[in-house]
């Protein structure tokens, strides 16, 4: 997806997310390691299997991975999220606030993490303007002004040979400690 770059830049997160799955198709990455993806996956909680609550109000994440080991299947989330350095305008011109992704990022993903809406998983942020290092310091200061921390974490860079992208933030929850992988595509 990187080098071939047939996406636009102006695209919605979910018309990235088709296209970066596309690309981990064509790798065939997954399929080696008997692994699949679903799109959009809806998250059925207790509530909604035995409890009669909404089955509509169930979460829906961007990546739900899955594999089986043995007799077990397990299953892996990752939500997406677009992220700018810079407002800007699209073709259409609409206006993109940089702030208002930063604040989205957290409040619609670090957030559905930490309270579990979201389960074990990561971010995926598509840099769609600017740099990776000046949007992390932004989300960052945000954080700060928030008065967010110790709860939500700072985000660091995680020295990682496979992706350079790789991120991490600690983040205190009433019952410990959460690790939460921050994972940076620079699609600009």
């Amino acid at each position: 997806m990187l080098a071939d770059k047939r996406y636009l830049l102006y695209w919605k997160e979910d018309n990235l997310t088709s296209c970066l799955i596309d690309s981990i198709e064509l790798t065939r990455v997954l399929h080696n390691s008997q692994i699949s993806v679903n799109p959009q996956a809806l998250i059925i909680s207790e509530e909604i299997t035995y409890q009669g609550a909404d089955f509509l109000s169930a979460p829906k994440v961007d990546f739900k991975f899955s594999s089986w080991h043995g007799t077990r299947e397990t299953h892996y989330y990752a939500e997406a999220k677009n992220l700018s350095e810079f407002d800007w305008q699209k073709p259409d011109g609409a206006l993109v606030r940089a702030s208002e992704q930063r604040g989205r990022y957290i409040d619609t993903g670090i957030e559905n993490f930490l309270t579990e809406r979201y389960p074990q998983g990561c971010l995926v942020g598509y840099i769609v303007n600017g740099q990776v290092a000046s949007i992390v310091s932004g989300i960052n200061r945000l954080l700060v002004l928030r008065g967010a921390g110790p709860r939500i974490g700072a985000i660091d860079n995680t020295p990682n040979a496979v992706m350079a992208t790789h991120y991490q933030s600690t983040n205190q929850l009433a019952h410990g400690k959460m690790k939460l992988d921050h994972l940076l595509l620079q699609l600009a």
